[in-house]
């Protein structure tokens, strides 16, 4: 997941952390409807959050969250469910409205004790997720993106009833959601005729890059009134110089979970985080792959 999105290289050009922990399971993947209470993956970022803010100088204002397929809607779920925490999500071929699917009408609703600022990316061609609902992966019904998700998401948000739609490229469309409480706007990128990949990487559209468009998204959307709150780093002082090297700007933890094992066969995603002076965005990306198409395929074309 981390070489399919190039999180890290963006991290390494922004400054920020990105870091990738696994799923558990075979194919590994990450237990988003908390329908079935073990794994906890809810609780697992929860401690996950709390074991790298103890470690690594976090700007908690902004943590963030992010992945593909089964990867997107855990993210969705942390924007649910973890949302005291998680300044905004963006998930990429997986974003859904509780319940995800009309198979599983028992998942628990969008709890959030706020309004969650959502960037998402999803292809019209998407055979397993479909962009208009209806069957999908091993038969599992989805939900329209554009009749149900956004307009339940911006209810949730307090937005505009009416989207905002403009054509970014020939390809490519936005709908965005406005007025929202909290400024917690709603952006869906359109990708006409694009398939469950991530935007900008290999095999996918390159007309948009789903990793500089949420980059730019989540600078603009931390926790309410962060600048106040963003916490003073506790460390140990380094002796004065004559010349203060100018600081990098406060940046976020986002969440990257990895969904069908776009990177290798293997579908897990290591643990990549970074040290910056100053207080730091920190990004997670939870490895897990619910969905196994690339791997299904790549082996069967291996014989």
């Amino acid at each position: 997941q981390q070489d399919y999105s190039e999180l890290p290289a963006k991290a390494d050009e922004a400054g920020f952390i990105v870091a990738a922990p696994q799923g558990l399971g075979d194919p590994a993947s990450h237990n988003f409807t908390t329908i079935v209470p073990e794994p906890d993956s809810v609780l697992f970022t929860n401690d996950l959050l709390d074991e790298l803010e103890s470690q690594l100088c976090i700007d908690t204002a902004r943590v963030f969250s992010t992945g593909m397929s089964n990867g997107a809607q855990m993210s969705t779920r942390l924007g649910c469910s973890l949302s005291e925490r998680i300044a905004a999500i963006a998930p990429v071929a997986g974003w859904y409205y509780p319940p995800f699917s009309p198979n599983f009408p028992s998942e628990p609703d969008c709890i959030s004790t706020r309004p969650v600022a959502v960037i998402a990316f999803h292809g019209t061609a998407d055979s397993i997720i479909p962009f208009e609902g209806g069957p999908g992966i091993f038969g599992i019904l989805f939900r329209s993106f554009e009749d149900e998700i956004m307009p339940e998401w911006a209810a949730h948000n307090g937005c505009d009833s009416t989207p905002v739609e403009e054509q970014v490229t020939q390809n490519v469309r936005l709908l965005r959601q406005e007025n929202c409480d909290e400024d917690a706007t709603l952006e869906l990128y359109v990708v006409e005729g694009g398939g469950h990949v991530w935007p900008g990487a290999i095999g996918a559209t390159q007309e948009i890059s789903a990793t500089d468009l949420m980059w730019e998204f989540f600078q603009a959307h931390p926790m309410p009134a962060a600048q106040e709150l963003a916490p003073t780093p506790t460390r140990t002082p380094e002796p004065a110089a004559t010349t203060s090297p100018t600081q990098p700007s406060a940046t976020a933890l986002s969440a990257a979970l990895p969904a069908t094992g776009a990177g290798d066969s293997s579908g897990s995603a290591g643990v990549l985080a970074g040290i910056i002076a100053g207080i730091t965005t920190a990004a997670i990306a939870l490895g897990g792959a619910a969905w196994y198409t690339r791997r299904v395929r790549r082996n069967s074309s291996e014989g």
